[in-house]
């Protein structure tokens, strides 16, 4: 298991090409994340945090353009694209062959991150699927020590962000036609 100090590190981004999962700090918590790549990577993830739970998580993006190049639909990502652009999670229809990153739902939660180290590193490892690091029902962690203390060795990897005492996660929402269903209230308020 490697501990990094910035998600800024050609050797993490090796890892995650690689299909090794683990927890970084994302633009709102911590969070444990798989590519999109690597199927097995993604079942990993799940039953690393949910052992027997079917809730999907959510995919991080660098652009719309990264969310397109994996079959979601332009004219979906369009318009959500206002909340997007805010770094609110949004569910939208997922393709088919992505059916593996949630469950079959045929919809998946989908955020694009603007800018910052996390940015950065999206564009060179692609799309990640994410979810909090903390088992289901307990308090999201706030550092990486909490967050070896929940997962210890179960992971390849962890990215040591600092405290993130005062971080909420992310706002989800769900259009239907020209209604927002917030899903989920959290760092961006609507």
């Amino acid at each position: 298991m490697k501990i990094f100090d910035s998600i800024q590190n050609d050797s993490l981004i090796s890892l995650i090409d690689n299909g090794k999962i683990g927890i970084i700090p994302t633009d709102t918590v911590y969070g444990i994340v798989a590519s999109i790549k690597f199927p097995d990577s993604v079942e990993r993830l799940y039953t690393t945090k949910r052992p027997g739970q079917k809730k999907p998580g959510t995919i991080i993006a660098s652009s719309a353009e990264q969310l397109i190049g994996m079959g979601f639909n332009n004219k979906e990502i369009n318009s959500g694209k206002k909340y997007l652009d805010m770094g609110v999670s949004v569910v939208i229809e997922a393709p088919e062959k992505l059916s593996y990153l949630n469950f079959s739902q045929n919809s998946q939660a989908v955020r694009i991150i603007k800018g910052g180290a996390l940015h950065n590193l999206l564009i060179k490892s692609g799309p990640l699927i994410t979810s909090s690091a903390n088992f289901p029902g307990q308090k999201t962690v706030t550092s990486i020590s909490d967050a070896r203390s929940v997962f210890a060795d179960d992971l390849d990897f962890y990215v040591d962000g600092g405290s993130l005492d005062n971080s909420l996660p992310s706002t989800i929402i769900k259009l239907n036609n020209n209604n927002i269903q917030i899903l989920r209230q959290g760092s961006v308020k609507i």
